[in-house]
């Protein structure tokens, strides 16, 4: 009897398998258009890979996995489309790996990048190219090393910063930025840095950069009247 009725708990559990729409995941659409919006151009064969990440280590220093799931490109419009199954595991998510990291592109999302199941998700993007700033800069009175300069656009350094040591140089510095944007070129140094309240001597100019991969600009840096 015991037989009889565990064969027939696992027939219930076989065809509960086979009648779950849902086994093998929702069928899901992504797709939008990738342009470069300050130059209005739109971008073929740009790269959009979809991947499923999930936390793999505990700890403070945790490891974060991902896992390709399909990958399409741009066509001469600009478009794109991914059609897939939305499976996730507890702890799951989908998301999209940014291929490029600033070469050749950088990608701002214009819309929401959640993705739904079982609905026509759209992720446009505009993704720029960055361009080159080559600031000719002459140092004065750099006496309280090291002298930073970055290209601050809406309160980030996106492509790093330059240090300067010596007290007095002349020296050429190249950073990308933002084009066709507002942003501020920042000099600054750090007074008391390893005290735990560090003043920061700070002097910006503003600039509009514009369309053009490399603009050249000379600015005089005096330390001691900042």
């Amino acid at each position: 009897m015991k037989n009889i009725i565990y064969f027939l708990i696992t027939i219930l559990v076989l065809n509960s398998c086979e009648n779950d729409p849902n086994q093998n995941g929702v069928p899901t659409v992504l797709k939008g258009k990738v342009a470069d919006d300050l130059r209005d151009l739109d971008i073929e064969n740009y790269k959009i890979k979809l991947v499923k990440g999930w936390s793999c280590s505990s700890g403070v220093m945790g490891t974060y996995c991902t896992k390709e799931i399909a990958t399409a490109y741009t066509d001469k419009n600009g478009y794109y489309e991914i059609k897939f199954d939305y499976k996730l595991d507890k702890g799951e998510s989908y998301g999209l790996q940014e291929q490029y990291h600033g070469i050749p592109y950088e990608p701002e999302y214009k819309t929401n990048t959640t993705i739904v199941a079982g609905q026509v998700n759209t992720i446009d993007i505009n993704a720029w190219k960055p361009i080159t700033l080559k600031i000719n800069l002459t140092v004065k009175n750099n006496n309280t090393t090291p002298l930073i300069t970055g290209l601050n656009y809406q309160n980030h350094y996106t492509f790093g910063s330059e240090n300067t040591y010596e007290k007095e140089i002349f020296k050429t510095i190249e950073i990308r930025t933002r084009p066709n944007s507002d942003i501020t070129i920042d000099f600054w140094y750090n007074e008391n840095y390893n005290s735990g309240n560090p003043i920061r001597h700070l002097k910006s100019f503003p600039y509009k950069t514009g369309l053009s991969d490399i603009t050249e600009l000379n600015y005089d840096i005096d330390c001691s009247k900042f």
